[in-house]
Formats: structure tokens, sequence, C-alpha cells
């Protein structure tokens, strides 16, 4: 099962706009990667790519050592910093927005839709609710944007102490989201208060499992984008990983009664033959019409 990616996000002359809320423990492993992806993918196909982080958070001192900063930066916005570095790094024009994700009014989420709204949407936050909000807001975005800012995928990347999940959404590919179909069991951590120290980190969250989501996330955007083929597709929208067990298991594309683009592809096994019950039946109809088994030719005696 494939389906093909929209025109937009394959069409080489149009920009591209990244936005990705959360730049802690998984967003700020997440960043490092985006960086590579679109500096590679700017040298390949020379299209700007534009992209935004969110985070009205400030570094401490728990978050040093698991995330992506020093003991130099605790106190500041993790936005900045991150984007700061990157900007000096590679010579993007990242823009950062040292701001919490907050769509309350219908003035509040006007600005965040100029501010926030991408072709595609990361979310890296650590509560279940926070997903909720940028859900509800993506959906708004759809129907007010188009072209540059409309919002075609949203990449959500959840994990607990040594399990995540990477699940992608698109309205356009028919794809639904994590919160329609896992929400029973959908990952959340249950706790969003900061560490005071290291420790008290570590006992919550793996030192890897946020690393582990990141990549896993770069890897399905890297392809999105890199996808050259004639009728670029995807085959694949997420995977669910698992620390303990070291187990990553793909979310697979499955076709849907609306989906145009999506084509099922049905391959019936092969029928497997039982060579004993042929041998077999062979004998006892030569048994039944007066004749060798299994057809042998007769030698003349003569």
């Amino acid at each position: 099962m494939k389906s093909l990616i929209p025109d937009y996000i394959k069409h080489p002359l149009l920009p591209l706009t990244i936005t990705v809320i959360g730049a802690g423990g998984t967003g700020s492993m997440f960043l490092q990667h985006l960086a590579r992806i679109v500096y590679s993918y700017q040298s390949l196909f020379a299209r700007r790519i534009v992209v935004v982080v969110v985070d009205g958070d400030t570094v401490t001192a728990g978050n040093v050592g698991r995330q992506c900063y020093g003991e130099n930066e605790v106190f500041h916005n993790k936005a900045q910093l991150i984007v700061g570095r990157i900007n000096r790094f590679y010579g993007f024009e990242w823009l950062a927005r040292p701001k919490h994700f907050e769509a309350e009014t219908p003035e509040t989420i006007n600005t965040m839709k100029e501010e926030m709204c991408s072709n595609i949407m990361v979310t890296c936050v650590d509560n279940l609710q926070a997903r909720r909000d940028v859900y509800e807001f993506i959906k708004i975005c759809r129907k007010g944007f188009k072209h540059e800012y409309y919002p075609y995928f949203w990449i959500d990347i959840g994990n607990t102490k040594t399990t995540g999940n990477v699940v992608v959404e698109s309205a356009n590919m028919e794809w639904p989201s994590a919160l329609d179909v896992y929400a029973d069991n959908y990952v959340d951590h249950g706790d969003d208060e900061p560490s005071c120290s290291l420790a008290m980190a570590l006992n919550k969250q793996d030192l890897f499992i946020n690393s582990q989501c990141a990549l896993v996330a770069a890897k399905w955007l890297w392809e999105c984008l890199s996808n050259s083929n004639i009728e670029p597709h995807m085959d694949w929208r997420g995977a669910f990983i698992n620390l303990e067990t070291f187990n990553i298991k793909k979310l697979k594309v499955y076709a849907t009664e609306k989906g145009d683009n999506n084509e099922q592809q049905v391959v019936k096994p092969r029928r497997q033959r039982n060579r004993t019950k042929v041998r077999a039946d062979a004998a006892q109809k030569g048994k039944d019409n007066n004749r060798p088994a299994g057809r042998r030719r007769q030698r003349n005696q003569g």
C-alpha cells in the first residue's frame, strides 16, 4: 500500500515551511537532525526551507546532559538558544518564537496562524492536552490557508520512559491522527513538571529514548522530502519504538474508502501443493482404471 505525496511538497520551485513545537528532550534532538536534512535537501534541490521553532521554556540544570544544552545556557530560552546555534553553524535564517503554544482566543489564533502555521507541523511536547490543542489549531489552519502555509503533515513524537511513537497525520492523504486511532493507549508522559536534577530526569525517561524517537521522525521526513521518483509515495507513516526489546515497528499505510491516490496492492498467496497427496491420488486412480500408477510407461518385453 502506497500513498502519493502531495504536489506542493514535491514541487521544487515553491518554498517549504516547517514548524517545530517544543525544543526540549525530543525537540532539541530532532532539530539537530532537521538541520542536517535542510542543509542536504537545499544542496540537492536548491529549494528554500523556512523553519520556525516554538518553545517558551528556559533551560534548567536538569536539562543539561539529557537535552542539547550546556551549563552556561541555564535560564536562557530553549528556542532562541538552539535556533541561534544552528543558524551560526549552517548559515540558516531559522526563526525562534520564545512563547508557549496557547490558542485560546480568536485574536491569539489569528496571530499564531501567521507566525506558526507551516506545511509540516512537528510536535515534541510532553503532555496529551498540548497535542490536542495543536491538532485543533492545525484543523483551523487548514480552513484558511493554502500553498506555503497549509499544514499538509503533522508529525507527532511522544515517549514514556523506554517506549515511544512517531505518528504522521495528513488530511490530504487521509491518514488519521494518533489522537483518533490510539486514543486509549496513546503515549503520554503524565508528568510535565520540570526535573530539579539530571538524576530525577533519568528516573522518568531513559537517556536515549528521546534521541531514538527523534531519529525515526527525521528518517521519515527525509524519505518524504528526498523521494525523487516519478510518482513520489510513502508506504509508512510512523513507527513504535521499544528500547527494552530493541524493537522498531513501522506504522504501515492502509487503504481508505475515499483514497483516490491510495492503491491497495493485494498479493494472493501462492498455492502450496501437497505432493504426497498428489502421488497418493495418482496411485489410487491407476488402480481404479487398471493401469500403472502415475502414468508410467511400460517397457516392451519382446
